[in-house]
């Protein structure tokens, strides 16, 4: 289970990476995508009471309660000088291969949100 501070919850959220449930002690909160104003996005799932309205330092950690979210592949560069026909044919499979991987991997992703 990762655990983050207040300040990592709100960056996340800013750019779009927000966990969907998350623990602050023993209270557990869900996010609201759809939220208009800062209160509202993350409440308590069985009070519907505002995060913000918990007093708690700005590095209390948090724990993120979601699945982890698969990470996408890195882009592969060949940096062989004089590779071979076949070493060409690996490499093209595996940047292939990667593309298809990394579109199930944002599908999955966007699912699990």
């Amino acid at each position: 289970m990762e655990e983050i501070d207040i300040l990592e919850l709100f960056t996340r959220v800013k750019n779009g990476n927000a966990p969907y449930r998350i623990r602050l002690w023993h209270w557990r909160f869900v996010y609201n995508p759809k939220a208009s104003y800062i209160e509202d996005i993350y409440r308590e799932e069985k009070t519907g009471e505002s995060l913000l309205s918990f007093s708690f330092d700005l590095d209390t950690k948090i724990k993120i309660l979601d699945k982890p979210i698969i990470e996408e592949l890195d882009t592969i560069i060949g940096d062989l000088e004089n590779p071979s026909h076949n070493e060409i044919l690996i490499l093209n499979w595996i940047r292939n291969n990667r593309i298809k991987i990394n579109e199930m991997i944002k599908y999955i992703n966007k699912e699990e949100k």
